[in-house]
């Protein structure tokens, strides 16, 4: 019997380090959907941060935007609205900012990023309205995102 129990050790010692365990590890599954709905920060590299209020109906999304009044100032405008799409892991915004009060111009940016949990990476701004096109600015988001379906 000893030489049994001595032979069981001896070979789960050696099965161990290639993965025969009783409690293996399940490998994390890839989220490729997710849910963005509630309140995010936008922060981005041309020092204009943006507060968004998504609210989602299936793959859209829309809500309004405000940024904080010391970058208010700069830019001659605070609030805005917003329509996108989410799909997969890809967030689109569209930004429609209400009327500049120097000049009455209405701005219109696009938003683009990966969607991860609770943050948002890779993110580009683009600015729609003038021309040429100024170098689009990098952003993350910060936020509640929440896995809504897994690959299989």
């Amino acid at each position: 019997m000893r030489t049994r129990i001595v032979a069981a050790v001896a070979l789960v010692a050696v099965l161990l380090p290639f993965g025969a365990s009783a409690h293996a590890a399940t490998p994390a599954k890839r989220c490729t959907q997710y849910k963005v709905a509630g309140k995010w920060l936008f922060v981005a590299s041309n020092n204009y941060d943006t507060t968004l209020i998504i609210t989602q109906h299936g793959n859209k999304l829309s809500g309004p935007e405000t940024i904080p009044a010391d970058e208010a100032v700069n830019s001659g405008y605070s609030t805005g609205h917003f329509t996108g799409t989410i799909v997969g892991t890809k967030i689109r915004i569209i930004v429609i900012w209400a009327p500049r009060a120097s000049d009455g111009v209405q701005l219109h940016g696009l938003y683009a990023g990966t969607v991860i949990s609770k943050h948002i990476i890779n993110g580009l701004a683009t600015d729609l309205t003038t021309k040429p096109t100024p170098t689009p600015a990098t952003w993350v988001g910060y936020g509640p995102s929440v896995c809504i379906a897994h690959a299989a």
